[in-house]
């Protein structure tokens, strides 16, 4: 259990901020209008935790909406948020009826994770609980989380039954259920198996959609070219008499934005059935979290994701398609990389929008902004050079089994001397 001498740190903590309270909201008009920021805060959680969460769909949270409006006329419904002034950082769409309250769907805001705002407020809602003569319980719901137990005083056990009539399914389903009880007993023996079946999802998914023929020879082709394949990338400066021109392109409604939890939080919201933007926006919060680098996001005024960018310092800038970390060509050059746009938005300059505007704020600041693609990706290469941007060299890898050469080729007027060396790989 949490010493409550670490509880009331945790409080005091976030009192430094401002005052700490509890607020009911039980009214159907209120609660709806709080859902916006509670299920922001739900899917930007889960995102942290690597996974998407079910009020990422929209049917999800309408009927959160609507089962609040429901039960709201008999005081069922309550919506409890801890607050730090007039800012919420912790919720709980929970119920009350019969001497009981719910503890159904909570998060927090993970800005503040350091201070458990989450069992924080379960601790108040306990506490109040406990002064209240209508309350008799405070029912934590199903799963036995580590936290329930630091409070609760008894439990009750849920059992799930299947009957079959073949033999061989249910010694499957007791094997199954013998080995999942025995993997949970251990959190370290969970972690690795639920780690390898993350691993092997998106193969068995390959094979769902492209076919063992298919992901053999991309498997092939793969050994092919890690030992002897030839690769490619090319390096772009950022011109400004590039022939992209952002006033003619890009709308007044239309914005530039840092990336934060909430704007990825709103994207997966937008582009839950986008099964590779989820992808690419689950990477995004592992960038966000130690900030080592700058995302940048373009959205309409109405706030929907356009286009994603990151930007980093290019030295030290590690080169994944060639396998190792780049030297700067000139003080204070930034390396704009990853840009993603989702399937619905492409063909329409989103690219080439986000990429001059990010290019000009860092001009701004008297620093240089470079990009790469590798040479057989034309749509990566074509968008970059209507962007503005200008090659400048590139670095070509060529594997001979073990051994690796490279080379660098000079464009333009960037005064950088071929060199050719070999290294064992």
């Amino acid at each position: 259990m949490l010493p409550r001498r670490k509880i009331r740190r945790y409080l005091q903590a976030m009192q430094k901020q401002g005052p700490v309270t509890l607020s009911h909201l039980k009214n159907w008009e209120s609660i709806d209008e709080a859902l916006t920021c509670f299920t922001t805060a739900h899917v930007a959680r889960f995102l942290i935790l690597g996974c998407v969460s079910n009020l990422a769909r929209p049917a999800r949270r309408h009927f959160l909406s609507q089962l609040a409006r429901l039960l709201s006329d008999s005081g069922w419904i309550v919506l409890t948020r801890l607050m730090i002034a007039e800012q919420p950082v912790a919720w709980n769409y929970g119920f009350q009826f019969c001497g009981s309250w719910f503890w159904y769907q909570p998060t927090f805001d993970s800005r503040l994770e350091e201070f458990s705002p989450g069992f924080c407020l379960l601790s108040k809602i306990v506490s109040e609980a406990c002064h209240n003569p209508e309350i008799s319980v405070v029912d934590m719901g199903l799963g036995a989380e580590g936290y329930k137990e630091r409070l609760a005083t008894g439990s009750r056990q849920s059992l799930h039954v299947t009957l079959t009539t073949s033999l061989g399914h249910h010694v499957h389903g007791v094997t199954r259920h013998c080995l999942s009880t025995a993997a949970k007993a251990s959190p370290g023996i969970e972690h690795g198996i639920r780690s390898v079946l993350s691993r092997i999802a998106p193969v068995r998914q390959s094979l769902r959609v492209s076919g063992i023929s298919r992901l053999a020879a991309c498997a092939a082709k793969f050994v092919w070219m890690k030992l002897f394949g030839c690769e490619e990338v090319l390096f772009y400066e950022w011109c400004e008499s590039g022939n992209f021109n952002l006033h003619e392109k890009l709308s007044h409604d239309v914005t530039l934005k840092n990336i934060d939890l909430e704007l990825l939080a709103a994207a997966t919201m937008h582009y839950v059935d986008d099964r590779e933007t989820l992808d690419y926006l689950l990477l995004c919060v592992k960038r966000v979290c130690p900030g080592d680098a700058h995302g940048f996001e373009l959205v309409t005024a109405a706030g929907v994701p356009l286009q994603f960018c990151w930007a980093s310092p290019f030295e030290e800038f590690h080169m994944a398609a060639l396998n190792m970390k780049l030297t700067a060509p000139s003080p204070g050059a930034v390396m704009l990389f990853d840009c993603w746009t989702p399937a619905s938005r492409r063909g329409r300059g989103y690219y080439e929008m986000t990429a001059q505007l990010v290019a000009e704020q860092f001009r701004r600041r008297g620093k240089s902004i470079w990009t790469f693609s590798v040479a057989s990706n034309l749509s990566s290469v074509r968008g970059a050079e209507k962007s503005g941007f200008q090659r400048r060299y590139s670095l070509i890898r060529r594997n001979i089994l073990l051994w690796q050469s490279m080379r660098e080729r000079t464009y333009a007027a960037v005064p950088i001397a071929a060199t050719e060396v070999s290294v064992a790989s």
